[in-house]
C-alpha cells in the first residue's frame, strides 16, 4: 500500500542518515612520527652493521662511523620534536590537570573510574604521555650512542696501526730467529740479516710515530665533539693507549740503535776470526820454513 511504501522509504532515509552521520564521526589517529623515527632508526642500523664489520676496510668503517653519527645527531633532533607533539597532543585532548598530573607522576592511590568516556580520555592521553616519555629517554640513550661512536672510531684507529705492526713485529721475529739459529751453529750471518732488521724496525718507529699522531688527532677530536669529556673513564683509556704508543716508540729507537751495534759487533767478530785465521797461517808458513 502507499502508506506502507512512504514508511519504508523514511526508515531507508533515516537508516542512511544514520550511516552518513557515523561516518562523519569516525576518527582514528594515526602517528606519522613513529613511522618517522622507524625510518630512520632502520637507516642507522644499516650504517651500524658496516661500520662494525670485521670484513670492511677500517677506512670505510670509520667514514660510515661519520655518516651514523650524522644520522644519530638526526634522531636525536627528531625524537627531541616527538616529545614535544606528543605532549601538546596530550595537553589538547582537554583532561583533567588532576588526571594529568595522575598520569604524568603517579599517586599513592586506587581510583576506581565508573564513567566509561572518563576512562578512555585517560587511557588515550597516557599513550601520547608514554610516547613523549619514550621519546625522551631515546634523546638520553642517543647521546651516549653518540660517544661510543667517537670512542670507536679511536679503537679503529688504534687497531689498524696495531695490526700493521704485528706483521712487522712477526718478520724481526723471523730474522731473530734466523740469526739465532745460525750463531748456535757456531757461524756468522750475513750482514744482510741486521740490514733487514734495521730497516723494519725504523718502519715500526715510522708506523709508531704516525699512530701516536692519529691517535693524538682522534682524541681531541672527540673531545671537541662534547660527546667525550676530559676527565672522563673513557678519555683516560684514551689517554693509556696514547702512552703506550709513546713507551712502544720509545723501545723501538733503542732497538734500532741495539741492532746497529749488533751488526758492528758481528762485523768486528768476523774480522777478530779473520785476523787469527791470517796469524795462524804465518805461524804455519814460519815453521815449515825453519824445517826446510
Amino acid at each position: 500500500s502507499p502508506k506502507v511504501a512512504q514508511g519504508s522509504t523514511k526508515a531507508a532515509s533515516k537508516a542512511a542518515q544514520a550511516a552518513e552521520k557515523a561516518a562523519d564521526d569516525f576518527k582514528e589517529t594515526l602517528d606519522w612520527i613513529e613511522t618517522m623515527i622507524d625510518r630512520l632508526e632502520r637507516e642507522i642500523d644499516k650504517l651500524d652493521t658496516i661500520a662494525s664489520s670485521a670484513y670492511k676496510k677500517f677506512s670505510t668503517r670509520n667514514k660510515t662511523l661519520g655518516d651514523e653519527f650524522s644520522k644519530v645527531t638526526q634522531e636525536i633532533e627528531l625524537q627531541q620534536k616527538a616529545y614535544e607533539a606528543y605532549m601538546n597532543k596530550a595537553n589538547s585532548m582537554g583532561l583533567s590537570a588532576d588526571y594529568m598530573d595522575k598520569i604524568k607522576n603517579g599517586r599513592l592511590e586506587i581510583e576506581d573510574i565508573t564513567d566509561e568516556k572518563t576512562n578512555d580520555l585517560i587511557s588515550e592521553v597516557q599513550e601520547w604521555i608514554d610516547k613523549a616519555y619514550d621519546a625522551r629517554d631515546a634523546v638520553n640513550e642517543l647521546e651516549e650512542k653518540l660517544g661510543e661512536l667517537v670512542k670507536t672510531n679511536f679503537d679503529n684507529i688504534n687497531d689498524e696501526f696495531s695490526s700493521q705492526l704485528e706483521i712487522i713485529e712477526h718478520e724481526n721475529k723471523l730474522l731473530e730467529t734466523q740469526l739465532d739459529l745460525i750463531e748456535a751453529k757456531g757461524m756468522f750471518a750475513g750482514q744482510a740479516y741486521y740490514t733487514s732488521l734495521m730497516k723494519n724496525e725504523e718502519q715500526y718507529i715510522e708506523k709508531l710515530h704516525d699512530q701516536y699522531m692519529d691517535l693524538y688527532d682522534a682524541m681531541y677530536d672527540a673531545l671537541d665533539t662534547g660527546k667525550i669529556e676530559e676527565n672522563s673513564e673513557a678519555y683516560y683509556d684514551m689517554i693509556n693507549e696514547i702512552n703506550s704508543v709513546s713507551e712502544a716508540w720509545a723501545e723501538a729507537k733503542k732497538q734500532l740503535v741495539d741492532y746497529k751495534n749488533e751488526a758492528f759487533e758481528m762485523r768486528e767478530s768476523i774480522f777478530e776470526k779473520g785476523m787469527e785465521y791470517f796469524s795462524d797461517l804465518t805461524d804455519e808458513s814460519e815453521f815449515l820454513q825453519n824445517i826446510l
